[in-house]
């Protein structure tokens, strides 16, 4: 029931599992239904109950000995500090993990532990190592026959691609592992690549075809209760709005991907989502409220932190007056084309010439790193890139 998505199924039955178990002494199925009820959790959105009975299901399985349902427990127990921003604790959990599997002579487990290990990879900046630890686990997996691992750490692949401005392969990745999921209808799977799918779209300035994807995940997001991928959903789909010039309805969307991650209480993927809504109430005129917004925002994502689809607080801040945009930097490790908005906007603030080059010259690396195909519609769909290649044109027609 948990892999076809029906959550609230797999929880009753994990929780009278439970229930019985405990009543009846029987530790080894008590640990399952906590390992089970865990995952539920934290697919719904539910972080602190998640990692609650993760915990339980590693204190059962280290009463009944059970060292293999201890390191399944620890691998989930290092997905929820990925997820709540504790980086390093994730990376150091994923490198046991490692370690463990590769002693036992595990495939399908090792090849689990290198696809968390490269989330966490990918999240400290290190996409390069995070693509080459992705791309292993997803060796392991075929040699093991496992399709799904294929598809799921394909999932993980596009993502490190995505943020290193490889949007062409990222979709392509996205695409292939949407024929495997859809053939084994594993929707769980499918909604998470429409988002990354969408994404891509938008990047490459593919603005319909990134609203149908990423609609297509809100809609199965929602029906399913998935509270994380329709909040992040959402914020691809604001930015949309964003660059077609939708002011209202760009705000109407940040608004609502706020209100989610709230509720979910992830702190840095709130201040993630209200960076994006601060911007948009700037481009709407608002001052007073986008200022509100990324003050907050600036309280609650971490210095350094570079798992940002765009500008940083700080760099927003400026863009809207509040800070000296010649001081601003520009952490190198977030994406490729956060980085380029970040050089942008700081140019917008007054930070010269120097940001509009290096603006310039990373847009310009994306555009051509596409397919000629691609280029003529990222030009004109990316809206990073058509503004600062039209400041540039402007430079250089003076």
């Amino acid at each position: 029931r948990l892999e076809h998505g029906e959550l609230d199924a797999a929880r009753m039955l994990a929780e009278e599992v439970a229930a019985s178990a405990a009543a009846a002494g029987d530790v080894e199925h008590e640990e399952k239904a906590a390992s089970l009820l865990g995952r539920v959790h934290d697919r719904q959105g539910r972080f602190a109950d998640a990692r609650r009975e993760h915990e339980r299901s590693l204190e059962l399985a280290g009463r009944l000995g059970d060292r293999r349902a201890e390191a399944i427990a620890r691998a989930f127990l290092g997905g929820l500090a990925f997820r709540a921003g504790e980086i390093e604790r994730a990376r150091e959990l994923a490198e046991g993990q490692l370690a463990h599997w590769r002693a036992e002579g595990d495939r399908f487990r090792e090849a689990h532990a290198l696809e968390a290990l490269g989330a966490a990879l990918n999240a400290l900046g290190e996409r390069e190592e995070a693509v080459a630890a992705h791309e292993e686990a997803i060796a392991l997996f075929e040699s093991v026959g496992h399709r799904v691992g294929v598809a799921g750490t394909s999932l993980s692949l596009s993502n490190d691609l995505l943020q290193l401005g490889r949007w062409a392969q990222a979709r392509e990745r996205v695409d292939r592992a949407l024929l495997v999921a859809r053939e084994l209808g594993r929707v769980d799977l499918e909604c998470g690549l429409l988002i990354n799918g969408g994404a891509c779209c938008l990047e490459m300035g593919l603005l319909d075809e990134a609203e149908a994807d990423l609609a297509a995940a809100i809609a199965t997001a929602d029906e399913r209760g998935w509270r994380p991928w329709a909040a992040y959903a959402r914020e691809s789909l604001a930015r949309v709005a964003d660059w077609r010039g939708e002011l209202d309805e760009a705000v109407r969307r940040h608004e609502r991907a706020v209100a989610e991650h709230r509720e979910l209480g992830v702190e840095a993927d709130l201040g993630r989502a209200l960076v994006g809504l601060g911007l948009a109430e700037r481009a709407r005129g608002r001052a007073d409220e986008a200022l509100a917004h990324l003050e907050e925002a600036a309280r609650l994502v971490p210095a350094g932190h570079v798992e940002l689809d765009g500008a940083t607080p700080a760099v927003a801040l400026a863009a809207c007056g509040r800070g000296d945009a010649k001081r601003v930097k520009v952490p190198r490790g977030l994406p490729v084309r956060a980085r380029a908005e970040c050089w942008w906007l700081l140019h917008q603030a007054g930070a010269g010439a120097r940001a509009l080059s290096r603006a310039w010259n990373l847009v310009d690396a994306l555009g051509r790193g596409l397919p000629a195909e691609l280029q003529e519609r990222y030009w004109s769909g990316n809206a990073v890139a058509r503004t600062v290649r039209a400041a540039v044109d402007a430079r250089l027609a003076r």
